[in-house]
């Protein structure tokens, strides 16, 4: 048993303590180095309060390596009262010099560069299984497709899904004020036929390689499963989403966060499965910020606004498929705010109001497909 009736096993030293067992070693350090040391785990020790406690068995293996040896003594201290008073302390047995910090920095060095080109060796070798994987299957497609040909007719294509007409709405007999739709993002039209983006559950997500790294490289190793964690994503890069039920293409640029994923950021843009565009507009760091411009399929114009972080902002106006205008609204960070006009589909007007913040200002004129007011 040590003083106070510790066993040496449970002993615990402050870095003073230690900075003295290892003056007394011929090893001596300063409190500010072990601090340091214990910091970044070369000599392993626990934080109380604001101060470091190192076990005995700690402080042996710094000392020693794995085999343990009786406690050291820290410097000598006043006797104590009792019978172990003036009585003789044992030396520790002699033992080898434990290595310098800098030798145990190199000897991890060099076992970090043998596990760097074990993880190298295995990339390879998945890689090479990948690429034998794909010539096969490639090899099996082109012969499938041949023998196909000779057997069968080409299908015909199926046309691809038409975007709704807008429906026109019959003035009421004596309406209410419109209330603001709930429906804005991404382009605050309250009525049918807009054309929402696109839910992440929704689409089948490919992100393609930016200017920081070769596209075969990154698509071998996003395939192969290597490139999972954040520091493996380049700066930029595109993101491609396919949505059959709607029968879209979507395509935007990416950029890194600064929580080290990619974001959206830069132009967006959509298609149709004809080809034809259906919506254009700009990402500033994963939020719709700038133009906005919607198409029907036939070309014509849907709708032009903007937004601002997100957010429907400023004037919108909507057109059909024949290119009536259907509506002329106005928001101020996602909240209605101005004159909102609607109109019949023989382009005259159904009914007219004023938005404050978002609330009804007034009342609202109503009037029939033949221009009456109502």
């Amino acid at each position: 048993m040590t003083e106070a009736g510790i066993p040496p096993e449970f002993r615990t030293y402050s870095l003073d303590e230690v900075a003295q067992i290892l003056a007394e070693s011929g090893r001596g350090l300063a409190v500010r180095t072990l601090t340091e040391y214990c910091r970044k785990g070369l000599l392993r020790g626990v934080k109380v309060g604001s101060q470091w406690r190192v076990s005995h068995a700690n402080l042996s293996l710094y000392l020693n390596g794995p085999d343990l040896v009786p406690a050291p003594r820290p410097a000598a201290s006043p006797p104590t009262t009792g019978s172990t008073a003036g009585a003789p302390v044992e030396e520790p047995p002699s033992r080898q010099p434990a290595p310098d910090p800098m030798t145990r920095a190199r000897q991890a060095l060099a076992e970090l560069k043998r596990k760097l080109e074990a993880e190298r060796e295995r990339r390879q070798q998945l890689l090479g299984e990948l690429a034998g994987k794909r010539t096969a299957g490639a090899s099996a497609e082109t012969t499938e497709a041949a023998e196909a040909k000779d057997t069968t007719e080409v299908a015909e294509p199926e046309p691809s899904p038409a975007v709704a007409d807008p429906t026109p709405v019959a003035a009421p007999e004596r309406p209410a004020a419109p209330e603001p739709s709930v429906d804005l993002a991404p382009s605050g039209r309250p009525a049918a036929g807009a054309l929402p983006l696109p839910e992440e559950s929704e689409v089948e997500h490919r992100v393609a390689a930016g200017p920081e790294m070769d596209p075969d490289a990154f698509r071998d190793e996003l395939e192969a499963g290597l490139v999972g964690r954040p520091e493996a994503l380049p700066e930029q890069a595109t993101e491609e989403e396919e949505l059959p039920d709607r029968g879209l293409r979507m395509v935007c640029e990416l950029l890194r966060g600064e929580d080290g994923g990619l974001v959206r950021h830069g132009l967006y843009q959509s298609w149709y499965g004809s080809g034809a565009q259906a919506a254009r507009g700009e990402y500033r760091h994963g939020l719709l910020d700038g133009p906005w411009q919607q198409w029907h399929e036939n070309g014509r114009l849907q709708c032009v606004g903007s937004h601002e972080k997100g957010l429907p902002h400023g004037p919108w106006t909507w057109w059909d498929e024949e290119g009536r205008k259907t509506q002329e609204l106005s928001y101020d960070q996602g909240r209605p705010d101005g004159v909102w006009v609607q109109y019949h589909g023989n382009g005259r007007k159904w009914c007219e109001g004023v938005y404050r913040d978002g609330l009804p200002a007034g009342g609202f004129r109503y009037w029939d497909p033949e221009g009456r007011s109502g």
